[in-house]
């Protein structure tokens, strides 16, 4: 009897209701868009997830794409990744950064991207 009750209580405390996780079940095909401004001038950073571990990194200053100019860190280029849903890590420059996304969001390192 006592077995059936251990059985019972192992039972229920692996049941437990799973966080739901509001993210995509993949980022191939999505673009996500970080918007400021530097030394007063409209700027931004795009992430486009060519496919499930590659991408690249498009930076625009005044609406016009720069491949020399860096914003939070990162300048135009390519990058690969891994996605294990909702955590994402992009490697650019032997460099990686880790975020988490949250429906239309994507926190990078502390930069919060949006959804395009």
């Amino acid at each position: 009897m006592a077995g059936i009750m251990f059985a019972c209580i192992v039972m229920l405390s692996s049941c437990k209701k799973e966080d739901k996780v509001n993210a995509p079940n993949s980022l191939t095909g999505t673009s996500w868009i970080y918007e400021t401004v530097v030394e007063g001038v409209p700027s931004a950073v795009e992430l486009d997830f060519t496919s499930a571990t590659k991408g690249e990194i498009n930076v625009f200053a005044s609406g016009k794409a720069n491949d020399v100019i860096v914003i939070a860190g990162m300048q135009a280029g390519e990058f690969t990744s891994t996605y294990n849903k909702p955590n994402v890590a992009i490697t650019f420059d032997g460099e990686t950064v880790n975020g988490k996304i949250d429906g239309d969001k994507l926190i990078l390192e502390n930069i919060p991207f949006t959804k395009e």
